[in-house]
Formats: C-alpha cells, structure tokens, sequence
C-alpha cells in the first residue's frame, strides 16, 4: 500500500509511469490512448504503470485528484486485456487494478509487464494506432511514441537479445548440456583484484565506524578498461561530482597513490566532516569507503541526516553516470550501496530529521542495495536511480512517508 501511495503521489511522470487524469473506457479515444501506452510499456525494461485518475496542473506537476464514479466503474479486466491484445503482437500482459484511498479517492492502475521474448509491434490499424508501429516511451520527454532514433531501438533490441541468451541457456541446462568450465565469475575476479591494495591507518579507521561503501564494477570483468594509470588520474580529476555541503566525490587532489604495478590509482582524505578512502582500478571497479558526517556525530549522536542520505547516493550515480558515458561500464554496469557497521556504538544507527531521530532506526547492522542496470539508463535517469536507492534505504530505517520533493530538490544541487 505505501508503494501504491508513493506512486500515486510521486508528482512527475517518467519513462515505466504515466498518469492520466479521470477516462471512461467505453470512449473510442481512451481505448486508443490506453493501447498506445500498454504497447510502449510492454517495450519498456521493467514495464511500466499508468495511474488512473491524477490530474495535470497548468504548471505541468500533477495532483491526486481521482476519478468519478461512472468511468471507475467503466474499466473491467477482461474488456481492457481483451481490447488492447486485439492490436498487441505479441500478446501483452496488462493487469487492471482497482483502489479507493482516503475513504473517497478512486484510482485505476494498469501495470504492464515488459515483453517476454520479442518486442510489441501494432499488429492492425485503428483509431489513432498503426498497424507495424513499435511504440515506446521517449527519453527526452516522457511521451508515447513511436520509436523516434537508434537509441530507443537499440535499447529494444538489447533488451530481445538479453531475453533470447537466458532462453538459450535455459534449454541448455534442461537438456543437462555440461559447458565447458568457464573463468571464475565477475565477482571473485574483482575480490581478487582488490587484494592487491594495502590497509591503510585512514581505512582502518573507516571501517571502525559507520561509513558508507560503495562499489561499482562493469560486467564482464577485464583488466584494462582504463588504458594506464594517467588515464584513470585524468578521468578523475575531470569527473569529481562538485556538491556542497558535502564536498566533491570523490575527494581529489594532487597526491594521487599509485599502484607500483600500474593496476590502480587512490586517494584518502582526513576532511573536517569525514574520512574517505577511494581505489580506481583500471578495470573500471572503484571501491569508495566514507565516514558518515561528523557533524552530525557530534552535535546529535549516532545518526545519519537523512538529507545527507541522498546526497550521497545522487553524488554515487551521477559519478557512476559519468563513468558510463566514457564507456568504461559496458555493457552492464553493478552499482553497490552499502552503509556498514551501523550498530558500533552499542546502540542501532538512527535516521535525523529536524522532527524526530529516535523513532526511525536501522534494524540491521547493514543496510545494502544493489543495481544492475545498463549503461545507457544511468547515463539517461542516474537521478531517478538514486532516488530510488534512497528510499529503499529510507525503508529500512522504517521511515516511509520521505518528502520527495524536498528530496529532488537536494538532487539539483548536485553538479
């Protein structure tokens, strides 16, 4: 239900949610409107979700505002699957739900599964659809459209082929076919990578104390996605996230460490809110270990504030954003988030908001989220992923109701 609600009041459409305000089904045109956006959905990663019932202002933000009673009551499964497969090829799933909140607001939501095996193609004309069309949803500007570049149509194709290698090596384990022994997964390579980087006192330090470790690494895994040392020094001197108040990410100066055997480059910094150490290897993992701000510690005890939360992680995807657009994260980019030891002190780490700390704490002594995402989609939306990393550590705090829109406008800051 809290996810329902979010969505409902998320104040913005993006690529996998629309909103619309009140329709009636039985009108040619919603038939036509609905249709075109299940057949983009169903090409989307993910899907996607139309919300039912949420008007646009004139100042293109959104309110919940419901539908009337006649066109809720117009919109029944069976007739809207039924309708909108007459033009899908092929078939799509789409899943009409019903909702009544604060006891008076109604609210439709069709949520569309992406495509199983091939992208959705318009298979017959109709009002305002055509017949051969692939429609999708625009990255520039989030619309129903037909696919308008090669972007948009790679990203489909992509996706296609992603599903048609997991259905190759589904039939070949069911035919209990035995591959030839492979190398030792992305994973156990970058581990093994890591070892070569020594313990430093700051590290040490780190590690005694809740901190933030972030690790980020391209799949496959290969030795030389950085050319030399001087290319990772270049490429982080020119790519540090400017953000106040907590300062570039990473921090950089002159004073780069170098491995003697040109596999790495790091920094460490001893800051007046924070220790951090960072590693770039020139494979393109970047391991990056922080303290949480001693500000905080000191002024309110063992808590995180909650804006420094997302500013953290947005300074995260947005760096890693600019390590996709360099072509270092192709073609699948893992980005880990982890805040680590948070029960140091005896007690559990608490979540700060001027109007409470105590009441929102962390139940684990680690809070981890991970994304496996391409490329392209952190190049396209790192803020909507940091966004979401976000709440999902929110969650775990046990805090639900976050300010979304104090929250996005923390993300602007971020340059």
């Amino acid at each position: 239900m809290d996810n329902l609600i979010a969505r409902i009041h998320w104040g913005m459409e993006e690529r996998n949610l629309e909103y619309k305000q009140s329709l009636n089904w039985d009108t040619p045109e919603t038939k036509a409107k609905l249709t075109k956006s299940v057949l983009a959905m169903a090409n989307l990663r993910d899907g996607g979700s139309i919300i039912i019932g949420v008007g646009r202002r004139p100042d293109d933000s959104y309110v919940a505002e419901g539908m009337n009673k006649i066109d809720f009551d117009s919109f029944v499964q069976d007739h809207v699957a039924a309708h909108i497969n007459e033009y899908a090829d092929p078939y799509v799933e789409v899943t009409l739900t019903k909702h009544k909140l604060a006891g008076k607001l109604l609210f439709c939501i069709l949520e569309v599964t992406e495509f199983a095996e091939l992208p959705v193609v318009c298979k017959k004309d109709g009002f305002k659809l055509r017949r051969g069309a692939t429609y999708t949803r625009a990255r520039r500007i989030n619309e129903t459209v037909e696919v308008p570049t090669q972007v948009e149509m790679r990203e489909i194709l992509d996706l296609a082929i992603e599903k048609g290698v997991r259905s190759f090596h589904t039939q070949v384990a069911r035919l209990n076919f035995q591959p030839p022994a492979q190398q030792q997964n992305d994973e156990v390579l970058y581990f093994d990578e890591r070892k070569r980087v020594k313990e430093t006192d700051i590290l040490k330090s780190i590690w005694n104390e809740p901190h933030w470790h972030i690790w980020v690494f391209p799949k496959p895994f290969m030795t030389s996605r950085f050319r030399d040392q001087s290319q990772c020094k270049e490429f982080i001197n020119r790519s540090a996230v400017r953000s106040l108040p907590l300062g570039d990410y990473p921090y950089v100066n002159l004073a780069f460490e170098d491995d003697p055997d040109g596999h790495w480059i790091a920094g460490e910094a001893d800051m007046a809110h924070h220790l951090e150490r960072w590693t770039l290897f020139r494979s393109g993992q970047f391991i990056h270990n922080r303290t949480l701000s001693k500000q905080v510690k000191r002024e309110i005890g063992n808590c995180v504030h909650f804006l420094d939360i997302i500013r953290v992680v947005s300074q995260v995807f947005e760096f890693t954003a600019r390590m996709a657009y360099e072509g270092i994260l192709s073609p699948t980019a893992v980005v880990v988030v982890e805040l680590k030891h948070l029960d140091s002190f005896g007690q559990s780490l608490g979540l700060y908001q001027p109007t409470f700390c105590e009441d929102y704490w962390s139940r684990k002594p680690s809070i981890t989220v991970t994304r496996e995402v391409p490329p392209m989609d952190l190049e396209a939306r790192n803020r909507d992923l940091a966004l979401g990393v976000a709440l999902d550590i929110y969650k775990d705090f046990g805090w639900t109701t976050a300010p979304l829109s104090q929250l996005k406008q923390e993300q602007e800051r971020i340059k």
